[in-house]
């Protein structure tokens, strides 16, 4: 009677195993997920991040404000700025500080006049645009 008492036991034993087992494969199989995720919106962020800074340079020559934005370190070593000892993305904030100024009371312009934003609307066809960007991410 002692094996048959056991029997149950050792199946119990077996059962908790197989799941604790899957447990583990489930939550490895979630961090992969997550993982992706994250690596996929971090790539759609670059992708986004490339594609407004490769075209707010056509916009802001367009509107004459390269010089607020085409700073390079000869410009702010000739203007006798001191180069910090140690640098990090920080440090040059201030340094564009007068660009970003500029595009807010632009994006304020433009938020106060929305007779200006439909004709920039109209002249770029942006909800035709749209819509194809639309069904091309659809149809991939």
């Amino acid at each position: 009677m002692s094996a048959q008492s056991k029997n149950p036991i050792d199946k119990l034993k077996s059962i908790q195993a197989q799941l604790a087992e899957l447990n583990a494969k489930y939550k490895r199989q979630e961090k992969r997920i997550q993982d992706q995720k994250r690596s996929a919106r971090g790539k759609l962020e670059a992708a986004r991040t490339h594609a407004i800074i490769q075209s707010s340079t056509y916009v802001t020559k367009a509107l004459g404000m390269e010089k607020y934005y085409n700073i390079t370190l000869d410009d702010l070593i000739e203007r006798d700025f001191k180069v910090p000892d140690t640098v990090n993305k920080d440090s040059f904030d201030f340094v564009f500080a007068e660009y970003r100024k500029l595009m807010t009371d632009l994006g304020d312009f433009f938020y106060n006049r929305p007779d200006i934003v439909n004709e920039i609307h109209k002249a770029l066809q942006i909800r035709k645009s749209t819509e194809s960007a639309d069904t091309e991410m659809k149809e991939q």
